[in-house]
């Protein structure tokens, strides 16, 4: 075995801090998913928020087998609840539910995924504490596809209207917006019309607007929506069901929700 000079022994240590430093780049699109019979599950966990100045409490859910396949990154969506809701607002009530997305997830209707769902809080200041706090947090800390395609938004009353001024303001991140059971409130027009103006063509988003029958105000701001989208020539897609304003219909309908999303990806 030869000596190992100085100038070798330099050349070998600068290439492993090389290789220690420089982790492989996540990949831009989803790769195949090698089978999995784990479960999926969620965890809660506090979010430092200097916008707000308190924690953002927050619960994700993580896909079956996601401690175990390192090599497997995901589409995020971040689903907001309405004023004073949780993720609980998106329960089915009947099984827990990483048990109700795991069987989507099973049955081939929706990908594996990673959910984002903050605790709402009383004011639109919850959107600019997610896209600066929530959003570089999740990223750093889980296995998701850096790519507008794969990042979606979505929201219920309240959580609504922050989802569509963030995708609105911020087409580069979200490739996808629901807007549930909510709409552009009366004065935003304007806004609306500026970010919409600002945005090209190839970045609009995927557009998802659903309201229950019983839900006649938030009725009346899921058609403004769809008539300021119609005048600029965005696409979307509005749909009606049986129901109020309430999580018991968000609940009912977040699987069809999920299959929305999972069309865009």
């Amino acid at each position: 075995m030869g000596r190992l000079t100085g100038n070798t022994v330099g050349l070998l240590v600068l290439s492993l801090v090389l290789m220690v430093g420089c982790a492989p780049p996540a990949p831009s699109q989803p790769i195949a998913t090698p089978a999995c019979t784990g479960d999926g599950h969620t965890e809660r966990e506090k979010v430092e928020s200097p916008t707000l100045g308190w924690d953002i409490d927050v619960t994700y859910y993580l896909p079956p087998c996601y401690e175990q396949q390192t090599e497997v990154y995901y589409p995020v969506l971040y689903l907001l609840p309405g004023q004073g809701g949780s993720s609980a607002s998106w329960g089915t009530g009947t099984e827990p539910l990483a048990k109700s997305i795991d069987r989507l997830i099973r049955q081939g209707d929706v990908p594996p995924l990673i959910l984002v769902m903050p605790l709402a809080y009383s004011s639109d200041t919850h959107g600019a504490a997610l896209l600066n706090d929530l959003l570089p947090h999740t990223e750093a800390s889980f296995r998701t596809l850096p790519d507008r395609r794969y990042r979606a938004v979505g929201g219920a009353s309240l959580g609504g209207v922050i989802a569509y001024r963030l995708a609105l303001q911020h087409p580069d991140l979200f490739g996808s917006l629901g807007i549930f059971s909510s709409g552009v409130v009366s004065g935003d027009e304007g806004n609306v019309d500026a970010w919409i103006a600002a945005m090209p063509s190839k970045l609009w988003p995927r557009i998802l607007i659903d309201y229950g029958d019983e839900d006649r105000p938030m009725g009346i701001n899921a058609q403004r929506t769809a008539e300021i989208l119609d005048k600029w020539g965005i696409p979307y897609t509005l749909t009606v069901g049986e129901g109020g304003h309430n999580a018991a219909y968000w609940s009912a309908n977040l699987a069809s929700y999920l299959r929305w999303y999972a069309e865009g990806w």
